[in-house]
């Protein structure tokens, strides 16, 4: 359910459009910006105007001065919908070559964007099928703009425009939905016609009296009804179950484990063999899907309204860091209503102020007419006259805040950061680069922590960020007016890249010796790694208690606040995900190689010594190894290769890296696996890369790559733990992925083990959907002939709900089936012989079946002591 939405600040690009309903300042200020990187960058944030007041309301005196970049460095505006709320959660990425678009339920903050349970779909420009949505959100934002008519946000959209070409052109197709002209639920309801089968209903927040629930069962009429309710959910209880369950439905709660707060938002329909998904800003309430921005009845909201198969639509409320367990329906009566009163709103609202030449500040005020009123401003205080301060305003210094007040200071207006034009347009250029050793999204004052004096000294080594490079910087600024010949701007950025100093760290052992030696730097990590690791003699202990989290420390304590944590973590997981950036391989082939080593000692440095948590090592350990060798769809530096350049880069992985790699890859998984559904989880996204690794020997623990560590190695060389768990890992299944993979394998739907004992003899159970002429299917014979050897039993039962019947299978017995009320059997045993015989002439199993039961013998399932 949750993306990791905030990898997509990255230093390249040139615009930041983005829409929320609140705004963590801090979070953006400290890292998001930062690593949206130098301008030339239009970075412009809409947030809800009393969302926005009540940020600069919480922001003590004493702490103004932090208020230093909003307005100054990127431009950031209240938008005020009177008597709604401005909800839509979506976010643009772009640059001149290419985009993101993100359209979801996070708002701007920690957990909207890196750490909360939320829902996001992720459009790309570069993909036909999903640029028409980026365009149609295009014109919804213009329709925004103009609703604002503020000068200074037409401005920067028209900026943003220029600055993004491939955002013109016709929309064409698009799964983009707002509640500008129609609401949600009359768009959603123009998709399905009722009777329905069932919906399904995800959200944080619903009206108190359930009206928005009621009146989506109204138009959809469904027999059964799905409520996801995490923690915290607001809604009367006893309204919402009494909705629900209006009419004799059948209503099915289910909750989430751990139990969590869950912000997402989802709406999903089942008719038939498809499902209709609603996802984004909305929740379930009258104000968000019952009304109209252009009727003023309602909130502005956006989303995303897509059909689905039925089990990929059920599959997207299972949330892959929670589990979804089943609740009491008594449950639901436990659940109360908070009511969003908030502060009372100010007498005046200030829309914006903004910094004159002559250092007097001008503002837009509503309410304003026929009275006398000052402007509290950088620690001063003056009268205004038109809408101007009468005198120049003192610098920024002690904080960029301003408000309207009377002459005795007492406030009348909420506050706003004050426009700097110069500043503003300046963040739109492109700035004179420096060098310097900070490496990008980092302040000087945190190169003194620990992990920061790491991260130093890496970047002064090492180019991990081609876009990040001056010679980049340069030349992208200086092909932005002239296309004609792309290979030359290419040709001239290697040239450029060349200059840079580190460059000549690239250029070392071209003999194809390895970088590092034994008993060098690599091994002190490796012991201490090591260190950490408690042997337990086989994989008895998967799946235990987690180990103490001060369990054998040798590291230096450090304990960076939260804040720095997370800028520190996305300047290693930025440099880890771009060693697949073929532009690397200008310095030398192997100059990925070379970053992978130098990355793989950090982290396990910040492993060993606890710089960071394991919470967030685990993801960036997961990065490096994809970026190094491939993920699930796409291929990494080292499987990109030809065979001979891998033998090449191959021979420069120094024995010590191999070692390390898996000796940090176990202790990451093994630390996963402690913490229960989530770590299986894990599991199955490190499998991509455990195959190559282990096969190609970038992960490899035997004595001559650990005889140098010492006793701690022996004790694990002898227990064989480390090699035993990365070979169980790599090959590691589950029922339900077993069921996702040869469902994807097969194309088939639905495919699912259930909890059905009918019968000892028969072990499994599996439903298929959609299966219209099962009889005729060779894709069921190879179903059950995989089901019999991943669950090792004889006897495996088919349910198929679409075509209503049932095919029991058990080796060296007879088949029998049920579809509709026409009874089969087949006319002999089923040896594995037979098995083989239908799948290798791709016959289904009407083969062998036939209409009618030999006498003597009871229909199966009958009686129950068989089954069908």
């Amino acid at each position: 359910m949750n993306i990791e939405a905030a990898t997509n600040f990255q230093g390249r690009r040139t615009v930041f459009w983005a829409t929320s309903y609140t705004f963590d300042m801090r979070m953006f200020d400290d890292f998001w910006l930062p690593r949206l990187g130098d301008p030339p960058l239009n970075a412009t944030l809409l947030i809800d105007a009393r969302r926005l007041a009540d940020v600069w309301a919480e922001i003590p005196p004493e702490d103004e001065w932090r208020v230093r970049r909003a307005n100054l460095d990127y431009l950031l505006r209240g938008v005020d919908v009177p008597g709604w709320s401005f909800h839509p959660k979506t976010y643009l990425f772009g640059d001149k070559r290419d985009g993101v678009l993100l359209v979801g339920s996070g708002n701007l903050g920690l957990n909207g964007l890196e750490e909360g349970n939320e829902c996001f779909s992720v459009f790309e420009s570069g993909r036909a099928e999903e640029l028409g949505t980026i365009r149609t959100w295009r014109e919804w934002m213009r329709r925004i703009v103009r609703w604002l008519d503020d000068t200074r946000v037409t401005q920067r959209w028209l900026d943003a425009l220029s600055r993004l070409p491939w955002l013109g052109g016709d929309a064409g197709d698009s799964v983009f939905v707002s509640n500008w002209d129609r609401s949600l639920l009359e768009q959603l309801a123009a998709r399905v016609t009722k009777p329905v089968d069932e919906i399904h209903v995800l959200a944080p927040y619903f009206d108190q009296q359930a009206t928005a629930l009621a009146e989506l069962i109204r138009v959809t009429d469904p027999p059964v009804v799905h409520l996801y309710v995490g923690r915290d959910v607001s809604v009367d209880g006893e309204k919402l179950a009494g909705v629900a369950l209006e009419g004799g439905r059948r209503v099915i709660a289910h909750g989430f484990r751990p139990n969590e707060f869950v912000h997402a938002k989802l709406i999903g329909i089942v008719q038939g063999d498809r499902g209709v998904v609603l996802s984004g800003s909305a929740n379930i309430s009258r104000a968000a899907l019952l009304g109209s921005v252009a009727h003023g009845t309602g909130n502005v909201e956006a989303g995303v309204l897509i059909e689905l198969p039925t089990e990929r639509m059920r599959a997207l409320f299972v949330p892959g860091r929670l589990e979804v367990q089943d609740l009491d329906l008594a449950h639901l009566s436990t659940l109360t209503y908070t009511a969003d009163t908030g502060d009372p709103a100010p007498h005046l609202l200030l829309k914006s102020a903004m910094r004159l030449d002559d250092e007097r500040v001008k503002v837009d005020v509503e309410g304003a007419e026929g009275r006398h009123l000052c402007l509290a401003a950088f620690g001063d205080l003056s009268a205004l006259k038109n809408g101007v301060t009468t005198r120049a305003m003192g610098s920024a210094e002690k904080g960029n805040l301003a408000y309207v007040a009377d002459a005795d200071g007492k406030r009348l207006s909420n506050s706003v950061a004050v426009d700097d034009p110069q500043r503003l347009q300046a963040a739109l250029q492109e700035r004179a680069m420096q060098p310097s050793d900070v490496p990008g999204g980092l302040d000087p004052g945190e190169l003194d922590t620990p992990v920061g004096s790491l991260l130093r000294r890496l970047n002064q080594e090492c180019i991990f960020d081609i876009d990040e490079t001056p010679a980049a910087m340069r030349t992208r600024n200086a092909g932005q007016e002239d296309e004609d010949d792309p290979d030359f701007w290419e040709r001239l950025e290697r040239e450029e890249l060349r200059s840079d100093p580190r460059a000549s760290n690239y250029g070392r052992n071209r003999d194809g010796e390895a970088e590092s030696v034994l008993d060098g730097e690599i091994f002190e990590l490796l012991r201490a790694m090591l260190g950490k690791v408690a042997i337990s003699r086989g994989l008895r202990a998967l799946g235990g208690e987690a180990e103490s989290a001060d369990r054998g420390s040798t590291g230096r304590p450090w304990s960076p606040d939260r804040r720095l944590q997370v800028r520190l973590y996305n300047v290693l997981e930025r440099w880890c995900s771009r060693l697949v950036d073929p532009r690397l391989r200008w310095l030398a082939l192997t100059a990925p190689v070379h970053n992978y080593s130098r990355l793989l000692a950090a982290l396990s440095q910040c492993w060993a010594e606890e710089f960071l948590s394991k919470d967030r090592l685990v993801p960036l350990c997961r990065t490096l190894f994809t970026s190094f060798l491939r993920s699930e769809r796409s291929l990494g530096y080292l499987c990109s290769l030809s065979n001979e350049e891998r033998d090449e880069a191959l021979a420069t992985l120094s024995e010590g890296d191999r070692a390390l790699a898996a000796v940090l890859a176990f202790s990451a998984l093994k630390f996963s696996w402690a913490q229960r559904s989530s770590g299986r989880e894990e599991v199955f996204r490190w499998q991509p890369f455990l195959d190559p690794a282990i096969s190609l020997g970038v992960m490899r623990v035997d004595q001559r790559t650990i005889a140098p560590v010492g006793r701690v190695a022996d004790e694990l060389l002898q227990s064989t733990e480390a090699e035993d768990f990365l070979l169980w890992a790599a090959t590691y299944i589950d029922d339900r992925h077993w069921a996702q993979r040869l469902q994807q394998d097969l194309g088939l739907n639905g495919l699912l083990f259930t909890d059905d004992k009918v019968h000892p003899e028969y072990g499994v159970t599996l439903q298929v959907e959609g299966t219209q002429n099962p009889l005729d299917d060779p894709r069921l014979v190879t179903l059950v002939d995989q089901a019999l050897r991943y669950k090792k039993v004889a006897g495996v039962i088919l349910s198929l709900p679409s075509a209503k019947g049932k095919i029991s299978v058990h080796l060296n017995d007879f088949v029998y089936g049920k579809i509709g009320d026409v009874v089969y059997e087949s006319s002999s045993l089923l040896t594995p012989q037979l098995l083989g015989s239908l799948q290798a002439s791709a016959a289904g199993w009407g083969a062998i079946l036939r209409r009618e039961i030999r006498k003597g013998r009871e229909e199966p399932g009958a009686t129950g002591a068989q089954t069908a």
